[in-house]
């Protein structure tokens, strides 16, 4: 919704970000035409108290209204993508979020062309009265907060943009990847309106679901939840089964995997190895005569030892 004549429609200029660009992906972290330097530089100008602050304080006020607080690539595809267990919803997930972004995209476009009209009309009603006036003064405060809307509405478009498309690009690489195909070849995101291929692929994902939150009930406290144990009983006999098998699966691995850390870092320690930078990160360093990690009690089901199973 780019208009002509209008700040956010203006015609191409280099540096400037285009709808039209979305194919490609190195131009996808900057989106819609948008001159956000001067967009930021406005809003700090325009601020009535700032004026007496050092000059260091107002550039980091300038840093913070540059600094891009929209979703990162790698926390989408980490922790949101890859929070869903199954392909299949990961891409519902990417769907809903491009869904979420789009209605925000939308919804900024539709108040910066809102803005931009009621400015018009305010500037024209201020041409008509006397510059000393009351309603005068009055009307040219609300021009100037509505000026100042505007420019945040379209900071907030151009993040949000940059979100929708990094899951824009999401969708693209899971499709071209092994995982974003069905059985039978075609792409999962082809098939979503099949409803008997969703039952069957909802079948699996509760199934992988329901034994990673027991899984890691056992992790944190020995043994399965109750509200976890309640989910699982609602299900099928045998997909109640299937749940379980996995879970103690995953939890018996797991087991086994910290065990091997465990004499990895303990072993590290004992020969005197510097911390590792996340330790010097977090501050932790060992005493002189610290003892070796310890692992947690061992629930009854690793009384064995796990690789004799």
């Amino acid at each position: 919704m780019l208009h002509q004549g209008t700040e956010h429609g203006k015609a191409n200029k280099k540096g400037d970000m285009y709808e039209n660009d979305n194919h490609k992906e190195d131009q996808w972290a900057e989106h819609g035409v948008i001159s956000y330097k001067e967009l930021i530089d406005g809003l700090l100008a325009s601020s009535t108290n700032t004026k007496d602050l050092p000059e260091e304080e107002k550039q980091w006020i300038t840093h913070s209204l540059h600094t891009n607080n929209s979703i990162p690539f790698y926390k989408a595809k980490n922790f949101v993508g890859n929070a869903q267990i199954t392909p299949y919803q990961k891409i519902k997930q990417y769907l809903l979020e491009v869904q979420s972004r789009q209605n925000l995209v939308e919804h900024n476009e539709y108040q910066i062309s809102k803005l931009d009209l009621e400015m018009e009309r305010d500037l024209k009603e201020c041409r008509k009265l006397e510059p000393d006036s009351f309603d005068f003064r009055l009307l040219q405060l609300e021009v100037t907060e509505a000026n100042n809307k505007l420019k945040q509405y379209k900071i907030n478009l151009r993040q949000v943009q940059k979100e929708r498309n990094s899951f824009l690009r999401l969708i693209r690489e899971f499709n071209e990847s092994p995982i974003g195909k069905y059985k039978d070849g075609r792409l999962l995101i082809d098939v979503l309106n099949d409803d008997a291929i969703c039952e069957e692929l909802e079948h699996e994902h509760w199934t992988y679901r329901m034994a990673k939150q027991t899984a890691l009930d056992w992790i944190a406290y020995g043994r399965p939840g109750i509200g976890n144990m309640d989910a699982v009983f609602q299900l099928e006999g045998e997909q109640q089964e299937q749940v379980l098998k996995l879970a103690l699966e995953l939890f018996a691995r797991n087991e086994m995997r910290i065990k091997r850390l465990t004499d990895e870092v303990n072993e590290k320690i004992q020969k005197g190895l510097p911390p590792s930078p996340g330790a010097q990160l977090l501050e932790i360093t060992e005493k002189e005569n610290a003892h070796n990690i310890q692992g947690r009690n061992t629930p009854r089901i690793t009384e064995h030892d796990p690789t004799d199973w």
